[in-house]
């Protein structure tokens, strides 16, 4: 519940700043780069609430074969970082800057479809869990902390022509400016914030808990 509440209102925000439909305000405003800061930091609160105090079992627990653990998704969720936050600032910001040109995708969209856990997808193979090169949960947070911190600072100065460069997104099968590419890595980690929920909701999830 708090978890919704809380994203919720960070929704709200976001929405006001960049309306629901497409927005062509170039550059980018002080409003929209304040409000996408509060985003992804709400969303890095998430996930380390999602996964504090969880002990060895339960992190490493799966609810089947093919499915992943905890830490399988905590792993992901660092590495998806890195690998989206590389896309935007060597992929989208490379782009030829186009001030005429706006996207067919809203801020809202993003936000409400990105954490929506019921249509499924592969993860492509660098941000697979057997990719990563940490071994313990206190190595994957570091990597996300020190991952998002760069994310969040690429935001929060500069880059004032983020509403102007565009990449097609897969998933929406549509162009993104760099601004909402950046909206999309934050609620990507919501989205897999929620899976770790779905895992620790599982009644065969291990019960004893003892901080890692």
């Amino acid at each position: 519940m708090k978890h919704l509440i809380l994203t919720s209102l960070v929704f709200g925000l976001l929405v006001v700043v960049a309306g629901t439909t497409t927005v062509s305000a170039k550059p980018l405003t002080k409003e929209e780069r304040e409000a996408a800061v509060k985003y992804l930091k709400h969303t890095q609160k998430l996930f380390r609430d999602a996964v504090k105090g969880l002990s060895e079992e339960q992190l490493k627990w799966k609810p089947a074969p093919d499915k992943w653990s905890v830490f399988e998704v905590s792993e992901h969720i660092a590495l998806a970082e890195g690998f989206l936050f590389d896309l935007i600032n060597g992929g989208v910001m490379k782009a030829d800057a186009d001030a005429t040109k706006t996207s067919a995708v809203s801020i809202e969209t993003i936000m409400q479809k990105v954490p929506d856990r019921t249509q499924k997808f592969q993860a492509p193979e660098p941000i697979r869990p057997d990719k990563s090169p940490w071994t313990t949960m206190e190595a994957t947070l570091e990597a996300f902390k020190i991952r998002r911190a760069k994310t969040i600072s690429f935001v929060a100065k500069g880059n004032d022509d983020m509403r102007e460069r565009f990449m097609m997104n897969p998933a929406f099968n549509a162009e993104l400016d760099a601004y909402q590419w950046i909206i999309f890595l934050s609620a990507h980690t919501d989205r897999h914030v929620k899976q770790i929920l779905e895992v620790k909701a599982n009644p065969n999830f291990p019960k004893k808990k003892s901080s890692y």
